[in-house]
């Protein structure tokens, strides 16, 4: 993730969220493909495809952490994460599930970021924790789903 830009970040988010259920469909594709250009997406597409979950989910939190986003940027992150899952027509259980935990995560990230007391941040960071283990335990007994 070194020297990426808010761009290479959103491109990444979007990937990850097309790809909650293991498949991009094409209704995700040209949501995702209509707001970066290719020379992004290709780039992008090839890093997430290497990393694994918890690469991902590390990257999307460092994005938070390094840009001090404002409670407005990261409702602004969620709602184009939302977006990406509802392009499809079908915000299925894993998905929402998904969503859930992302929003709660970006959201507590942001709070314990901007925070100056160490307590806040201890707190916080707890929640995160409880959340990551959770999101872990339900992400790794789903199954792909098939076309």
């Amino acid at each position: 993730m070194t020297n990426w830009n808010k761009t290479d970040s959103m491109a990444y988010v979007m990937f990850y969220e097309a790809k909650a259920d293991q498949v991009i469909t094409a209704d995700e594709r040209e949501l995702i493909n209509s707001k970066f250009d290719a020379t992004t997406l290709s780039r992008i597409e090839a890093e997430i495809n290497d990393d694994n979950d918890y690469q991902r989910l590390e990257k999307i939190d460092a994005y938070v952490k390094s840009n001090n986003c404002t409670e407005g940027q990261v409702e602004n992150l969620v709602s184009e994460i939302k977006a990406v899952f509802e392009s499809d027509g079908n915000f299925d259980r894993l998905e929402r599930t998904t969503f859930k935990f992302l929003e709660k995560a970006l959201k507590a990230k942001q709070r314990s970021t901007n925070l100056m007391t160490p307590h806040y941040n201890v707190t916080y960071r707890k929640k995160v924790n409880q959340l990551v283990d959770k999101f872990y335990t339900v992400f790794a007994s789903r199954t792909p789903r098939s076309n």
